[in-house]
């Protein structure tokens, strides 16, 4: 099933994006003042009025991340107070800080504008602290945000940027990342070639870095098999998929994402019997994990292709019925409509056999299909990515403008004291001269009346 790597795409990968925006949290790069760990002790620390100001914008700091995900508005006004009091006490330091925070609770609730705002400010205020890797992360989560509503280009704008001080730093783990999200732009963009490319050099950077990296190159080794199955590269894919499974400490979720990764790609091979093995293996999976009902769906659908590749169309429609059954079908689902699409295809392939065909069931198809083409194009009028694309791109736009008009009205500012300066110096110069030369005058002045009042006694 060919939109099965799209798949990976719009539902496997918003886990990996997700896990990307976790990993641009500097904060495990990096401590203030040791602290408790517990709501309990911090808030009593906040309580006391000797507490020093690093502490408490580090409590401040502490707390909204432990309440991001349970109590995002909480996080959001332990953030703010971050903020505000970093502001007020001209700690740039901690006001970078809130100013992420900000962002990524922003990030979290779908609020982009708001999100792309506090990190172009925190990168910025990053910068002014000289903490290059901090700054790296705020411009990353900015390519992340562009990177899930599909504006890739943008995207890839500030993931380059990302990277590029991550090099600098000498940050390996993070540098991967940042190659890989480029490379990601470049599948999303179905340019192959580049996304083999980045995904390479993510990998061969990863190598070079110390930390324990099993889950990321796992995930980059799947991404890169992704690639070569849309080259239709098969076997390249498997050899990649393969050696993705051949790393330790991987979630069974994660398997399970590769186990139907390899059973598709053998399917396109030809090679059933081994493919129905790997559905096999993913089945077994399916009841130790929580997995979501696009991806039960999704596995469905390869489990029908399975049959409708192998020309046992009865099977394959028996299947599909079991991804109709379990779908939504009031909200808009890609992986539905993709059942639909191998349903119709059985469904001709039968005709042509003039095999016995349920006329209620083609209409029953049909107008599930054109439920779901009315809900895609809700969706897409209420998303409208490439609005917000735009949007976003203006707001960015418009901050640097307001940006380098302060820089502009400084330096306005600095040339008029200059200027305003250099006047006044030149006036108490001139009218220091005048007076030295007056006193001159009249000295001189003086000493000739006393030459004549001499002459004339």
């Amino acid at each position: 099933m060919k939109c099965f790597n799209n798949y990976h795409i719009l539902v496997f990968s918003i886990f990996y994006c997700i896990m990307m925006i976790a990993c641009t949290d500097a904060e495990k790069r990096y401590s203030t003042v040791e602290l408790p760990d517990d709501v309990k002790s911090l808030e009593a620390l906040l309580r006391d009025d000797n507490l020093t100001i690093d502490s408490r914008l580090s409590a401040y700091y502490k707390l909204s991340k432990i309440f991001e995900i349970e109590s995002p508005d909480l996080a959001l006004n332990y953030a703010e107070k971050l903020t505000s009091l970093s502001i007020e006490k001209e700690s740039i330091y901690f006001q970078a800080r809130g100013t992420y925070m900000t962002g990524l609770l922003a990030t979290n609730s779908g609020n982009y504008k708001e999100a792309v705002n506090n990190y172009i400010k925190a990168a910025e205020l990053f910068e002014i602290t000289q903490e290059n890797l901090w700054q790296a992360d705020a411009i990353n989560n900015v390519g992340q945000i562009f990177y899930l509503i599909q504006g890739y280009d943008l995207a890839m704008k500030y993931f380059q940027k990302a990277a590029k001080l991550y090099e600098m730093e000498n940050d390996y783990d993070y540098l991967s990342l940042a190659l890989a999200n480029i490379a990601s732009c470049y599948y999303g963009k179905a340019d192959f070639d580049n996304a083999e490319m980045f995904y390479q050099k993510a990998i061969v950077i990863q190598e070079e870095s110390s930390n324990e990296t099993d889950y990321k190159q796992s995930n980059y080794y799947q991404k890169l098999g992704n690639v070569y199955f849309e080259q239709n590269n098969y076997e390249k894919a498997l050899s990649h998929y393969r050696k993705a499974l051949s790393f330790t400490d991987l979630t069974n979720e994660f398997k399970y994402s590769i186990y139907l990764n390899i059973a598709n790609t053998l399917n396109y091979s030809f090679d059933f019997a081994n493919s129905e093995k790997w559905i096999d293996k993913a089945a077994q999976l399916e009841s130790e994990i929580r997995i979501i009902n696009a991806q039960h769906i999704n596995s469905l659908n390869i489990q029908g292709e399975h049959y409708q590749l192998k020309g046992n169309h009865e099977k394959a429609l028996e299947i599909f019925e079991k991804a109709i059954t379990i779908a939504d079908k009031d909200v808009f689902n890609e992986y539905l409509i993709n059942t639909l699409d191998l349903i119709s295809k059985s469904q001709r392939a039968m005709a042509k056999e003039s095999a016995k065909l349920s006329i209620n069931d083609i209409f029953r198809i049909e107008d599930i299909r054109r439920q779901q083409e009315k809900l895609k194009a809700e969706v897409i009028d209420q998303l409208d990515y490439k609005k917000l694309q735009v949007l976003l791109d203006t707001e960015i736009q418009n901050h640097y403008k307001d940006v380098k008009q302060s820089e502009i009205d400084k330096e306005r500012s600095t040339i008029i004291k200059i200027a305003s300066a250099c006047i006044a110096i030149f006036f108490f110069t001139m009218l220091g001269t005048t007076l030295y030369i007056r006193s001159k005058k009249v000295t001189y002045e003086n000493k000739i009346r006393r030459v004549n009042d001499l002459l004339n006694s």
